[in-house]
């Protein structure tokens, strides 16, 4: 119970963190786009419907990744600190 408390915890708390700093990357990287094409548009407002609804998608693309690299994380530092053998073997009594 302890153990399943502790990993709920910390993947939480690493997804919401890796969400975020992704989101803040694809963010910039998007608005660095649009501020490129609007330099030489006449009608940006087309620009920025399109690259919100863009925003959207990679939001979504990118929690996939958030959580997969979460489990990864967390997982590599729990071997690496033998924190998973002992999870295992108290699951076992």
């Amino acid at each position: 119970m302890i153990f399943r408390r502790s990993l709920i915890r910390e993947l939480t708390a690493t997804t919401i963190g890796l969400f975020l700093v992704l989101l803040a990357i694809l963010f910039t990287n998007l608005v660095l786009r649009i501020l490129a094409r609007a330099a030489g548009v006449r009608s940006p407002r087309g620009r920025v419907a399109v690259a919100g609804l863009r925003y959207v998608v990679l939001s979504e693309h990118s929690a996939v990744v958030a959580l997969f690299l979460t489990v990864l994380m967390t997982l590599s530092r729990w071997y690496r600190d033998s924190e998973m053998i002992v999870g295992l073997r108290r699951g076992n009594r």
